[in-house]
């Protein structure tokens, strides 16, 4: 077997096994960045409770102060079990060609920039984590979309009907919205892949070999790291993608989204959803990674 379809595969598996542990965190935390509040809460007393104000211009409501345990609660009883894994068939349709793309083309890129900067050099990490994003956002940004409105949904929304709606409000063009914001969240991906690689190579140089405790370690930390430096995007990748009329549309760039958001709802709302977000990305990274470098570990050693 191949070496890109190795990282293929293991890619695929490890970004399936992720999704559907962290699925319901992930729900949660698209929630909370929305600001499309008034079909995400409508029990009027929980209005009350968390003394929501209502947002300008969107018609949406300003959410971010809702904690991710009152609004778990929330949905449990107001939509069900299942509302906690809504846009799961979106995300594992996605995840797995998106994994496997992203770490195939890693793995590419890498050997590419290897040739032109220091063997394994920060360089060849940072240039190889972007290449692959680029990539990976620009191929699968319809697929995020579709997923994001369909957890923003209180009524049951199937995958087909939300494509159809999509396509209806905004053509070709509505598949791509907050794709700028994904772009710029390459800069967390690119931290996120320095960092892990810096400790791997750390770790490899003290202990002369690299466990898969040591791979999942440097999974976390990396990752925490990334993600706290450049939460923003996230919150305001959800603004672009959210379901609005174009009448009421009031995000329609990454930075235009940023500075409204900051000017509107200050530090609080730029990194609204943070706590749901990084409960449920990186233990999602740890479980990729692992996986991903067990199986290719695991084919390595079949082949030897």
């Amino acid at each position: 077997m191949t070496d890109p379809v190795i990282n293929l595969l293991a890619g695929g598996l490890a970004g399936a096994v992720g999704t559907m542990v962290t699925c319901p965190l992930e729900v949660i935390k698209t929630r909370l960045q929305s600001s499309v509040g008034q079909n995400v809460l409508q029990n009027v007393q929980l209005y009350r409770v968390l003394s929501l104000q209502t947002a300008s211009a969107g018609g949406g409501v300003a959410i971010a102060s809702t904690t991710p345990l009152v609004y778990f609660r929330h949905m449990l009883q107001t939509e069900g079990l299942s509302a906690l894994f809504k846009g799961l068939s979106p995300s594992l349709i996605g995840i797995m060609p998106t994994r496997a793309l992203y770490f195939t083309s890693y793995a590419q890129a890498k050997q590419m920039f290897n040739n032109i900067f220091s063997y394994e050099s920060p360089a060849v990490h940072l240039c190889s984590a972007v290449s692959a994003g680029v990539v990976t956002s620009t191929v699968t940004s319809p697929i995020w979309v579709v997923k994001t409105q369909m957890q923003l949904e209180c009524s049951r929304l199937t995958a087909q009907r939300c494509v159809k709606q999509i396509f209806k409000m905004d053509g070709i063009r509505g598949f791509y919205r907050g794709l700028t914001a994904s772009y710029a969240g390459l800069s967390e991906t690119a931290i996120h892949f320095v960092i892990y690689e810096h400790i791997k190579k750390t770790i490899k140089a003290h202990n002369q070999t690299l466990e898969l405790k040591d791979c999942m370690l440097a999974a976390g930390i990396s990752k925490l790291t990334a993600s706290s430096i450049c939460y923003p995007h996230e919150v305001c990748r959800t603004r672009l993608r959210q379901k609005v009329a174009r009448e009421h549309r009031k995000y329609h760039s990454f930075f235009q989204t940023l500075l409204k958001i900051s000017r509107e709802e200050g530090t609080r709302g730029l990194y609204g959803g943070m706590t749901p977000h990084l409960c449920r990305v990186v233990p999602n990274t740890v479980i990729v990674f692992l996986t991903y470098e067990a199986i290719i570990r695991m084919v390595q050693e079949s082949n030897n």
